[in-house]
């Protein structure tokens, strides 16, 4: 699941399982492009030592399915025969498949034409309302179950424009839309698609997940990311005299105040995350959390305020990557790291950054090295699927090689596509500031707060 809410699951099976001549067959939500570009987000994960022919292609890496995918969809865009849902869903898998390489800019581009295609073709709108006779986003009258699909589809084009805007700095593209599409409900379970859910190692069994919950909660906090982000970070001098940190500090109790007010199924604890850290379906919402709570704090750890304790940026980050310390480690108990999302990744970078920066007065339940270890052991094993990952293990190999800690990492085909200013997204911790200046690294790792 992770980040690829964009595509209901059921409607694609579907779709794929569809006898190609037989009846009703639209292929609405299952194309050959989209197919490729969800094999390549899929084997860089574990790939193996497999590879198939197909239609004389040889596919034997990620990026084979990747430049098929990519081929494919801009042949359609050229020839404008292409189909809205699959190409927008096709274009957010090769945008999400850029960035766990680096690829930032091609990430943006993608993403950019993927809702620029929605937006031209009016997704944002129900398509259940009519003026009149004539009916306002589609020629076509929908049922019911395809009027939900299409809501749920569209918010989880908000939720990846959110986020992929936020880890690479920019503003949302549909956040100034003026969109009447309602909240996407519970969409019914489709039998025979056992083997395409989570299998929960504890409870020893496929897990059905209901997402429309997460879907609205994430976008309320994205909405609250993207309300104080310029609050936080523009020039001080137009905040009407008020401060950063007086923003920061507002933001804090709005963003515990969004976690304390979750729905009982949607509510964490530190116990929670010791006992379910390993649960996919409930950690891809939790970690979103703590990236966005994370990033708006790290730069503050330092700062000289007389902020109430419990909104205190220092202490936040203490209680937060010790957090991500628990759910790491009950991950690793039940899946191999490799198996890590780029989530984990992100925010292993960030807890890397983070913990050297902890004042030596703030009582920590584990010790850093502990931090640091388990941090560089996500990157270590997320480095031969995430090229980001890769770039952050050597970064923290040379600035902690006092900790005496090594690990293997995976190797793959170089990525000569690469974009050459990724690197500069990947640094040295920011305490060590000697380190820093003599290879020229940028301070931020996490792109949404560079602003210097």
């Amino acid at each position: 699941m992770e980040n690829n809410l964009y595509i209901y699951r059921e409607s694609f099976l579907t779709d794929f399982f569809r006898e190609e001549n037989g009846p009703n067959n639209s292929l609405e939500y299952c194309t050959e492009d989209l197919i490729y570009a969800i094999c390549a987000i899929g084997s860089i994960i574990d790939f193996g030592d497999d590879f198939f022919m197909y239609q004389g292609i040889l596919f034997d890496t990620p990026e084979k399915f990747y430049y098929q995918a990519k081929y494919l969809i801009f042949q359609k865009l050229n020839s404008n025969s292409y189909n809205e849902i699959t190409s927008i869903q096709t274009l957010l898998c090769l945008s999400y498949f850029d960035l766990g390489r680096g690829n930032d800019l091609s990430a943006w581009t993608l993403a950019g034409i993927a809702f620029r295609i929605g937006t031209f073709d009016n997704f944002e709108l129900d398509p259940r309302l009519t003026v009149g006779n004539n009916i306002l986003n589609t020629h076509l009258t929908l049922t019911e179950y395809e009027a939900n699909v299409k809501t749920r589809i569209y918010w989880g084009c908000v939720i990846a424009d959110s986020y992929i805007s936020f880890v690479l700095g920019k503003s949302p593209t549909l956040r100034h839309l003026r969109a009447t599409m309602p909240h996407c409900k519970n969409l019914p379970f489709l039998k025979g698609i056992e083997s395409f859910l989570y299998f929960d190692p504890v409870a020893k069994t496929p897990i059905i997940f209901n997402i429309s919950r997460p879907l609205e909660k994430l976008n309320v906090l994205y909405q609250l990311a993207n309300r104080y982000h310029d609050l936080v970070y523009r020039d001080s001098s137009s905040n009407n005299g008020l401060s950063t940190l007086y923003y920061l500090e507002k933001f804090n109790v709005d963003i515990f105040h969004w976690k304390d007010s979750l729905p009982r199924d949607l509510y964490w604890t530190k116990n929670e995350l010791k006992s379910n850290g390993y649960n996919i379906n409930l950690m891809f919402f939790r970690y979103q959390y703590y990236l966005i709570l994370l990033s708006f704090n790290r730069d503050f750890i330092d700062a000289d305020n007389s902020l109430d304790e419990t909104v205190s940026p220092a202490l936040i980050c203490t209680s937060a990557i010790e957090d991500l310390y628990t759910s790491i480690q009950c991950f690793s108990k039940f899946h191999s790291l490799k198996y890590a999302s780029l989530n984990m990744v992100y925010l292993a970078i960030l807890g890397i950054q983070i913990v050297p920066k902890l004042p030596e007065n703030i009582a920590l339940t584990v010790q850093k090295k502990s931090l640091i270890n388990i941090f560089g052991s996500v990157l270590a094993e997320g480095a031969s699927v995430y090229e980001i990952a890769k770039d952050a293990y050597e970064a923290y190999l040379a600035n902690f090689k006092d900790l005496g800690l090594k690990h293997n990492i995976g190797s793959r085909s170089p990525d000569t596509n690469r974009s050459k200013h990724s690197l500069n997204h990947i640094l040295a911790p920011v305490s060590f500031r000697d380190v820093q200046e003599t290879v020229g690294f940028d301070e931020s790792l996490i792109p949404s707060l560079n602003y210097g």
